[in-house]
Order: structure tokens, then C-alpha cells, then sequence
């Protein structure tokens, strides 16, 4: 799976905009930098691709409590920017 493609790097570009107002000013940032990461637009810093891929098979193997699909499909596009950007 592309990260550009993700649910995460799309929610990120969508809560990046500053004509956002339902964002708030330092989640709006922190997905700004986000998303530049994952463009390569900061030197340095990247996005570890093995280790994306890896999170995401294990977000398919576990199973949502409430939603009984797997967490990937069952968890909000912001709770995912969360987690790969970690």
C-alpha cells in the first residue's frame, strides 16, 4: 500500500487546509508536517515504509469490539494519522 493512498495521508491533506475550520490550529500543523514528511519535503526525516506496511497488516488481524471488522476499516481516519504518525 502507497501512504499517499492511506486513509490516514488523505485525512492529514484534508485537516491541513486552512480553510479548515472545524481543525484545530496545532492539529492542523502537526498534520501539515505530517504530510510533508511523507512528501520528502523535509531532509532528514522519512517515512519508514516496512514499518507502515507492518502497522497496517496488523491493524487488518485485529478485530474492532464494536464494528466486528478489523481495526484498519473500523478505526476514524484521524486516529490513523495518529498512529503512523507515531
Amino acid at each position: 500500500m502507497d501512504i499517499k493512498e492511506s486513509r490516514a495521508y488523505k485525512y492529514a491533506v484534508y485537516a491541513a487546509a486552512d480553510d479548515n475550520p472545524k481543525i484545530g490550529k496545532y492539529v492542523r500543523k502537526q498534520c501539515a508536517e505530517w504530510v510533508a514528511i511523507c512528501d520528502g519535503e523535509i531532509e532528514g526525516v522519512y517515512i519508514d515504509l516496512k514499518m507502515f506496511s507492518k502497522i497496517s497488516k496488523l491493524l487488518r488481524v485485529m478485530i474492532h469490539p464494536d464494528l466486528n471488522t478489523d481495526m484498519l476499516n473500523g478505526l476514524e481516519d484521524y486516529a490513523l494519522v495518529f498512529i503512523f504518525a507515531l
